[in-house]
């Protein structure tokens, strides 16, 4: 019998009797190792940790939470240039992958992530239609004239993330409330 757990970035299934994914040994957070970037060489010896979990980050990680929505968990990077000095707020690497603001210093190895994009102003301003929060940033619609909004997280909880196309958005993603969502997929379903 093949075990699979999802991945909590792409969350496509991870075969848990192949190689390809990591589970974090503290928190059993579970990811592909291509959604979470080359690793780091003080992150082997047999037990791999997620940055979250880290002896060293314990401390500096602010309760845990992405700057751009409130989900809890999933896998997070530093913001910054990667210095430890810096790391002291974080984002998801699937709201990295979805926030046009948000790029990886190093898209290789992932490991910190460019906010400097980012209007501070238009962070925690826009309410999200699924939660109903303003903390963080939300992301509209893709279809345009859709005034919906949503946080990266909470369109991932619904399903609601689809892949940008075409070679410029390469490993980007979109976000469709669920009408257009729906519309999407059967023009994805005609053109096969």
């Amino acid at each position: 019998k093949i075990m699979a757990a999802t991945c909590c970035v792409c969350s496509e299934p991870c075969n848990l009797h192949d190689a390809d994914y990591l589970k974090c040994a503290r928190c059993a957070l579970i990811v592909h190792q291509g959604c979470y970037g080359q690793l780091e060489d003080d992150n082997t010896g047999g037990q791999w940790h997620c940055l979250r979990c880290k002896p060293y980050s314990v401390q500096r990680f602010q309760k845990g939470v992405c700057r751009f929505c409130p989900e809890k968990a999933g896998l997070v990077k530093p913001l910054g240039d990667g210095t430890v000095e810096k790391q002291t707020l974080w984002a998801h690497v699937i709201c990295t992958l979805v926030l046009d603001q948000l790029r990886f210093h190093d898209a290789k190895t992932r490991s910190a992530v460019d906010d400097s994009a980012v209007d501070q102003d238009l962070v925690g301003q826009a309410k999200c239609s699924i939660c109903h929060q303003t903390d963080g940033l939300s992301v509209p619609c893709a279809d345009q004239g859709c005034t919906k909004q949503f946080h990266v997280t909470c369109a991932q909880k619904r399903c609601l993330l689809s892949s940008r196309g075409g070679s410029g958005g390469k490993g980007r993603l979109k976000v469709l409330c669920e009408k257009h969502h729906q519309t999407h997929k059967q023009q994805q379903q005609q053109q096969q």
